[in-house]
């Protein structure tokens, strides 16, 4: 988590959080260590044409598009900025309780048993985001 937004960091081996570090700084920092970066509902809190034009500016290689802490006009803008930016789109549950897991997901081709393995998948773009509504 930083100032103005949530970053998922996949093969990162440890992170303390900072609310007072911009996202600009964190990818900056982690981006060198070969980490895998995905922009983690980016337009939740913020559907500004700035915050928009902030993002296109910024290192990452992802984008989540629609997860269960999401609404369907941020995921619209977040599908929108991930095609204008030609990055991947994922998917996730985001859940913060049992009765959240299920609705959306992240697919992947293979198999998919440690962080190497994800990582490589996720660099060959061997993914492709799932609504699965499978939530009641």
């Amino acid at each position: 988590s930083c100032a103005d937004g949530h970053l998922l960091a996949y093969g990162l081996d440890s992170w303390t959080a900072d609310f007072e570090r911009t996202l600009e700084n964190v990818i900056a920092e982690i981006k060198p260590l070969g980490v895998y970066t995905v922009i983690a509902h980016p337009f939740r809190n913020d559907r500004s044409r700035e915050h928009f034009e902030h993002l296109m500016t910024l290192d990452f290689d992802g984008v989540e598009t629609a997860s269960c802490n999401t609404d369907e006009l941020a995921g619209s803008i977040a599908l929108e900025f991930a095609e204008a930016r030609r990055l991947p789109m994922l998917e996730s549950s985001d859940a913060h309780n049992v009765d959240m897991l299920g609705g959306h997901a992240t697919l992947f081709e293979g198999d998919i048993r440690d962080m190497t393995a994800l990582l490589k998948a996720l660099r060959a773009g061997d993914f492709s985001p799932a609504s699965l509504c499978l939530r009641p």
